[in-house]
């Protein structure tokens, strides 16, 4: 099972929708949307605010209604319907993250296993998409505040990406930096 959070303020990218705002040619969610529609996933998802029911082929979309408390609470709605389906791992993923690679994704789901936390390492900073196995959903379920699960990554195993392919677009001008 897929989630891709997308239910953030965006208050550092100013008025304007930045999971819809075009990056190279396509809105920026739909780069990370359509890598992870290459894998069979079960149920591939979106976890979306209430102001902001974007649409995605291929993705059923989720609500957060209490996405003003934080990421934490995308992480947690993410995790109850990966509890509730049975999967035995949840990979999460960013919208604002369009450039990670195919083989990088391959790479966390193939590491992933019930009892796990799989997350990507840049530098030595453990951080997202990151795999989570069952055995860790009513931990994230129980999450609150701005700072997603980043807690329960400092135990996970990681794998390495490039830093370069990281990037995570929260501004106007990381936007028009990274259209270069």
């Amino acid at each position: 099972m897929v989630a891709v959070l997308a239910a953030g303020q965006s208050r550092r990218f100013g008025k304007a929708d930045k999971l819809t705002a075009k990056f190279r040619g396509k809105p920026m969610i739909a780069h990370a949307c359509d890598t992870l529609r290459t894998f069979p996933f079960l149920r591939r998802f979106t976890v979306l605010s209430p102001d902001n029911l974007i649409e995605v082929e291929g993705f059923e979309s989720v609500l957060n209604a209490s996405c003003h408390n934080g990421l934490s609470t995308s992480v947690a709605v993410a995790a109850g319907r990966a509890q509730e389906s049975g999967a035995a791992a949840l990979l999460i993923a960013l919208g604002d993250m369009p450039l990670v690679p195919q083989s990088h994704f391959a790479a966390l789901i193939e590491h992933a296993a019930i009892n796990k936390i799989i997350a990507t390492r840049s530098d030595q900073t453990a951080l997202p998409p990151v795999a989570f196995g069952r055995n860790h959903f009513s931990q994230l379920m129980q999450l609150l505040g701005d700072d997603g699960a980043h807690a329960l990554l400092a135990g996970a195993h990681t794998i390495a990406c490039d830093p370069d392919l990281l990037i995570d677009i929260d501004t106007p001008q990381t936007l028009a930096q990274m259209q270069m």
